[in-house]
Order: C-alpha cells, then sequence, then structure tokens
C-alpha cells in the first residue's frame, strides 16, 4: 500500500508539471486542449487548473475561438498571471555578457547587457553580473525566481563552474554560479550556450514537435546544442557537440585546441573577418556586413561560398553522426541569408548518408542572435517545469 502512494503522488507530481508547461510554452491553451494534448482525464486537468488559480498562478483571459472547442461551456483561454515569477537568463560570452527578465511564457521585460576590457578578471565579470542582474531585476518589476547562465565552455554544469575557456582573460574554475547566487540570493543554473540556445528552440521554438535536431551557433568559435528523442544530449563530460573540433583539413593551421584544420580555424567569425579583409584590404564590423557584401559583390559571394562549403564539411560528419532531422543557425550565424543557408542545406544534403530516405531541414533559429539569452532563461525554467523550484508554492496542498 505504500507503495502505491508513492506512486500515486509520483504521477500527480508529474501530471501537474506536464500542465504547467504546456501552460508556459503554449499560452492561450483552453482546458478542453489541455486535455487533449496531455492526454489526462478532464478532471484531472481541471483540479490542477484549480490548484493554480488558486495559488494565482494562472487566470482566464477570453473565450477561445469558436470551433477550437466542443459543443457545450464556452471554453476560456489560459495565461500565467502577472503573479506569477519570472526568470532572467544571461549570456556570457567572450566579448561581454547580455541578458534579460522574462515571463514563462518567454514574453522579455527587461533587457540590458556589458561589454568586457582586455583587463577582466573573474572578480569583475562578477561585479558586471551582479550589476545586470540586480538592475534587470529592478527593471522589470516582476518577482525573479531564478537566474540562468549560458556560458562558453568547458564548464562543470552540476557545480555551476566555468572551468578553463580559450582566450578567456585566464580565468580558470570560475565558480559564477555558487558566487552569484551568493551575491544575489536567487538561484543560478549554469548551461553551455549552444545547449541552452537548443533547450530554448525545445521548449518554446522551432523545436518542439521535433524530436532529433541540433542547433549549431556560429561565433568566436563553432558549437552546437543536440537533442535526441526530445532529450538534450550532453555526453559524459558535458563537452558534446564541439563542433568547431571537427578536422575538415588535417594539414590545415594550427587551433587552439592543439589539433589541425578544425572546422572553426575555417568558420569561426574571427576567422571569416580576417579572409575578407584579406581579400579586400578593409576592415569588416562583423559577420552580417559581411553577408550583405557578399550579396552584392561578385568577389565577395564566391569567397562566401567557399567559407559555406567548408561550414557544409563539418556538418556532413556532424549530420552523418546524429542523424538530425533539422539544423537550427544561431548565435551570429543568425546573419547568413536565406540565399546561404540554402547552398549549405543543399551541400549537406548531397553529400550525407542516407539522402535518400529524406532531407535535413537547415534553418534560422528561430531566436535569431539572440537564441543563447533567450536559452539562459529557458535553462532557469527548466528547473520550474522539471519540478526542482516552486513546485510546493504553486501545488501546496
Amino acid at each position: 500500500m505504500k507503495e502505491k502512494g508513492i506512486n500515486s503522488e509520483a504521477t500527480k507530481r508529474i501530471n501537474r508539471l506536464l500542465v504547467l508547461r504546456l501552460l508556459c510554452t503554449s499560452p492561450g491553451l483552453s482546458r478542453t486542449e489541455l486535455t487533449r494534448q496531455t492526454g489526462l482525464a478532464k478532471m484531472t486537468v481541471t483540479n490542477i487548473i484549480a490548484d493554480l488559480m488558486v495559488h494565482r498562478m494562472v487566470r482566464e483571459t477570453k473565450p477561445v475561438e469558436k470551433g477550437k472547442t466542443g459543443a457545450g461551456r464556452k471554453q476560456m483561454a489560459l495565461r500565467l498571471s502577472e503573479e506569477a515569477p519570472c526568470v532572467a537568463g544571461v549570456w556570457l560570452s567572450r566579448d561581454g555578457c547580455e541578458g534579460m527578465v522574462v515571463t514563462p511564457e518567454l514574453e522579455e521585460l527587461a533587457h540590458g547587457a556589458f561589454r568586457f576590457h582586455a583587463e577582466e578578471t573573474a572578480d569583475s565579470i562578477l561585479e558586471k553580473l551582479t550589476e545586470l542582474c540586480g538592475t534587470l531585476i529592478k527593471k522589470s518589476g516582476r518577482r525573479v525566481a531564478a537566474i540562468g547562465i549560458s556560458a562558453i565552455g568547458p564548464l562543470n554544469i552540476p557545480a555551476r563552474i566555468i572551468l578553463n575557456p580559450p582566450n578567456f582573460f585566464g580565468i580558470r574554475n570560475f565558480a559564477v554560479g555558487e558566487r552569484l547566487s551568493h551575491r544575489l540570493a536567487l538561484p543560478v543554473v549554469l548551461q553551455n550556450d549552444m545547449n541552452a540556445a537548443a533547450l530554448a528552440e525545445k521548449y518554446y521554438g522551432l523545436g518542439r514537435d521535433i524530436r532529433n535536431f541540433a542547433y549549431v551557433g556560429i561565433t568566436n568559435g563553432i558549437g552546437a546544442g543536440v537533442v535526441l528523442d526530445d532529450r538534450l544530449f550532453e555526453g559524459t563530460r558535458g563537452v558534446a557537440g564541439e563542433l568547431g573540433h571537427v578536422i575538415i583539413d588535417s594539414h590545415g593551421i594550427l587551433c587552439h585546441c592543439g589539433n589541425r584544420g578544425c572546422l572553426e580555424t575555417f568558420v569561426s567569425v574571427p576567422r571569416i573577418m580576417e579572409r575578407f579583409s584579406q581579400q579586400f584590404g578593409r576592415t569588416f564590423s562583423g559577420l552580417e556586413e559581411i553577408c550583405r557584401f557578399s550579396e552584392v559583390d561578385e568577389t565577395g559571394h564566391s569567397l562566401m561560398n567557399r567559407i559555406c562549403g567548408e561550414f557544409a564539411t563539418g556538418l556532413v560528419s556532424f549530420c552523418n553522426l546524429f542523424d538530425p532531422q533539422m539544423v537550427l543557425i544561431g548565435h551570429e550565424g543568425a546573419s547568413l541569408g536565406d540565399d546561404q543557408l540554402h547552398f549549405i542545406e543543399s551541400e549537406v544534403n548531397r553529400r550525407i548518408l542516407g539522402s535518400a530516405m529524406g532531407k535535413i531541414s537547415l534553418i534560422r533559429s528561430s531566436f535569431g542572435w539572440k537564441a543563447p539569452i533567450y536559452g539562459a532563461a529557458v535553462t532557469a525554467l527548466k528547473t520550474i517545469f522539471d519540478g526542482d523550484l516552486l513546485y510546493d508554492e504553486m501545488f501546496s496542498e
């Protein structure tokens, strides 16, 4: 009997969290639609919504459009209330930190950023993170329940430590999660920025209904977040998805990882800018300007096609390993034009194994260059969806 009681309570918890997640990621659903999507009994859904309304987490808004519900009582659309806790998300890159406060429905309430300078230390970066988060929380005017940080790696994610990223001010073993949590008296979770962006796509973006996909970010390096069978794949040491270190030319230039001819020695943003500067004898402000220039200049178009071809070479190996249904391109890679993305997609599908079985779609991230910031916020929201945070507050008996 005791085991039956434990199983019953665990099932109740799973059902509640499933409904809560759908309310956050698909705002405006009715009780009837929640029943349909979850497969739960109508009374179960009704009781869960009643609990959330008692605790002022959910509110009814307006009648659902005619034709979207069956006959009978008029159904009301449900949304998270203004009293529902929000989260902050911060992207920590080599260049700076940028963040926002969002609602559980991922609506932006406040946004801000700091640039880093050559003399940064772990302490100075912690000061900037503290000021940024404090300012965003105050500006949002809402209760913030947790902070998510998406950061360059490698990371010790459980311990919330940034280990030893290359070209990151010589910083080693930066316990950013623990120290920021102590400063702000809030839970802080840490995730690799590519993985975080993949989570944003899985819960709120183009990956919602896709079981196997990859998010690929082009920035100072190249990384990927991989979702397999609806779960984020992190590997044994949390360093899965290091696409930038796929070797495409064993006789190429030396990479900071110690190998030669890694993909990011050809296609990272600094390397692309260097190649264009050498070709044209001028500086470019960033990848976005280069992409637009390549659309109107014949020589630029030729060079960009060569770079896109090199990128496709790395993606072919990556896709042969993970066999995704879709690849989403983000971070600064979101600047690539439609024709450039189509060229890469065509090259990948021409060269992958099993191409006769179906095409891999290559699409710009639904969050564009902000994917790692939204990903940081979703990393924090995931602690709520998983029941690790606020569960007792929302569903206390």
